[in-house]
């Protein structure tokens, strides 16, 4: 008898499971027997040598798993279909099963083949038929059967005794054995338990159900809310995970389905096993089973998920065919050119990248190719160029297909519009648009948007101008650009951090600065003496060294650490926001997210 106890903690239901279960015997013979090959088919001889069953049977054995008799019973195939012998060479059924394999040491599962699909039954060891052939999955829970069949047009999966009468109704979309005391039932998103003697311990309602030894847990699904700009509740729902889309539509995902959210909060439309993309305009891809389609804005499935792959544009929309050809069309859905392509990029700056014939080429928006497929490779316009492989070797092309850069580099790299990087054996350098090569090295050269690093073999680091002159000599221990603006580099050598201004060629460096933070708002943070403030690009304090830590500057406010909490300065350090945070986040909005006690707030 199973007994269990259940108590809540939090949002989680806790329950410990008694119970002592015996695993089934796959009995079978003792004796060594040992397959042979005789002219492309299969015998069988016994542990003396000697031909127990002669060489004329395509396969020995069973569909599933390795080779072994059950009690003197085996299985045989031959033109395609299993049937049953003895060891005696006696065949006991015709060879009728496109399936067929041990269930226990007395049953056997067995399938036919009716209109395409496999219907599986179960057999007894002479091949009397027990169960009929009208399931689409049988398998062992214990002494207890799962089976799975169609009810409508949907597979539901329930549970059968010993006597195959229905214990466990087929209202599951799968049950999944997790030992052999418990498996999961699962219906549509929910999860719930049931025992190895068919008595169901929990209905499915839980997000998730976590299994330790004899005890489990089950989790509810989270409750997310959705709140207009005036803190009023819109709606909730229950699920795993909640995302904004586009337009206001909100994307809502549970373990076996998603679901597309009006603005308003309402319900447009779920689908079962799919995960959706994000929305581009008034429509956004799904993926279901590897495969991918499109829905509209309203909900509408408007290309099945049949597709080996779909991108979406402004504009177009690409569709791989399960063929392996790509097709292009507007957003009305109509094919824009008849023309089949092995590859099909997104379009850029009005130019599409295209795969035919095994060469790459450019069609436009009316499906015409302007750059007729003579590349080895290409990739998509920017600002008027692009990358294109001819002969093995990479150049830069313009819209009208003229070489800006000779194809004669293993590789590129744009570091501007007139300048790239490249790569030839073990030579880098500096290449512009007028084929001349400003600059070359063995060593790395790293782009960044207003120069190269250089790098050598022991780690020193210089800088370099897209005109090629060597601005920053190497012996740096780093080199690093502010990604708020890449005009200004920040150094450390031996000596001190410090900060290079690429257009000036200017300096500044400070032997008391311990760390440098990001660039923001004009504004650096810095670490002297073990507290923090902040300097400007010329290196002038602004904001004191005074506090525990600082964040960076968003709307006017600076978020800082005093005495453990956090609180905020304005530019002239004035106290706006007392310290009394755990964390401070930015402002946007003229809101910030904050903590306080654990709990989160605007």
């Amino acid at each position: 008898m199973v007994q269990f106890e259940r108590f809540l903690v939090g949002e989680w239901l806790i329950a410990v499971v008694f119970s002592i279960l015996v695993l089934p015997n796959f009995g079978h013979s003792q004796e060594d027997y040992f397959i042979f090959l005789k002219d492309n088919k299969k015998g069988l001889r016994d542990a003396k040598d000697q031909v127990i069953i002669p060489a004329v049977y395509d396969d020995l054995g069973w569909s599933l798993g390795a080779f072994y008799p059950v009690e003197n019973v085996v299985g045989y195939k031959q033109n395609g279909l299993w049937g049953l012998m003895n060891l005696k060479n006696k065949l006991l059924t015709d060879s009728e099963y496109s399936n067929l394999y041990p269930l226990n040491r007395k049953l056997l599962v067995a399938s036919k083949n009716s209109s395409g699909q496999e219907q599986y039954g179960i057999v007894d060891l002479e091949g009397n038929t027990l169960l009929e052939f009208e399931y689409y999955r049988l398998y062992l829970f214990n002494n207890l059967i799962v089976a799975a069949k169609q009810i409508g047009s949907e597979i539901k999966y329930g549970i059968l005794d010993q006597s195959y009468a229905e214990v466990v109704p087929f209202n599951y979309s799968k049950i999944q054995t997790l030992n052999n005391k418990l498996a999961l039932l699962v219906q549509d998103a929910y999860r719930g338990l049931v025992d190895a003697s068919g008595k169901i311990l929990l209905e499915p309602k839980y997000h998730e159900i976590e299994i330790k030894g004899n005890e489990f847990k089950g989790k509810f699904f989270d409750t997310y809310e959705i709140r207009d700009q005036n803190n009023k509740l819109v709606a909730s729902h229950q699920v795993k995970s909640l995302r904004k889309g586009a337009k206001g539509i909100v994307l809502a995902s549970s373990p076996d389905q998603s679901q597309v959210i009006s603005p308003e909060g309402e319900l447009i439309n779920s689908y079962k096993q799919t995960e959706i993309l994000d929305f581009v305009d008034d429509k956004a891809i799904i993926e279901q089973g590897g495969l991918f389609g499109v829905i509209n804005d309203k909900g509408d499935i408007i290309i099945p998920p049949t597709k080996k792959s779909v991108w979406l544009h402004h504009r177009f929309i690409g569709v791989k065919h399960a063929e392996g050809y790509w097709s292009l069309l507007d957003t009305n859905l109509n094919q824009i050119s008849n023309r089949e392509y092995l590859r099909l990029m997104p379009p850029s700056e009005g130019l599409l990248a295209m795969q035919r014939l095994d060469r790459w080429g450019f069609v436009n928006h009316e499906g015409e190719e302007v750059i007729p497929p003579q590349y080895d490779e290409a990739k998509g316009f920017q600002d008027g160029i692009a990358f294109a492989k001819y002969m093995g070797s990479w150049g830069v092309i313009d819209q009208n297909g003229n070489w800006l850069v000779k194809p004669r580099y293993d590789s590129l790299k744009r570091l501007n519009h007139s300048t790239y990087v490249f790569q030839v054996g073990d030579i880098s350098g500096l290449v512009n648009i007028q084929q001349q090569e400003v600059y070359r090295t063995k060593n790395i050269l790293l782009t960044t948007p207003t120069g190269v690093i250089e790098q050598d073999d022991q780690k020193q680091y210089g800088l370099v101008s897209p005109n090629g002159e060597r601005v920053l000599s190497l012996q740096y221990h780093s080199i690093v650009p502010f990604a708020n603006n890449a005009n200004y580099y920040l150094f450390e050598d031996d000596i001190s951090l410090g900060i290079f201004n690429m257009s000036s060629r200017t300096f500044f460096r400070d032997t008391t600065i311990q760390e440098m933070r990001t660039l923001d708002e004009g504004f650096i943070g810095v670490r002297i003496n073990d507290q923090y403030g902040l300097i400007d690009l010329n290196g002038k304090l602004r904001i004191a060294n005074r506090y525990e830590d600082v964040g960076i500057f968003s709307e006017e406010m600076l978020p800082v650490k005093i005495r453990g909490r956090w609180g905020y300065v304005d530019r002239i350090e004035r106290l706006k926001i007392q310290p009394l945070y755990q964390s401070a986040g930015d402002f946007k909005n003229g809101v910030a997210i904050v903590s306080k006690n654990n709990k989160y707030g605007l």
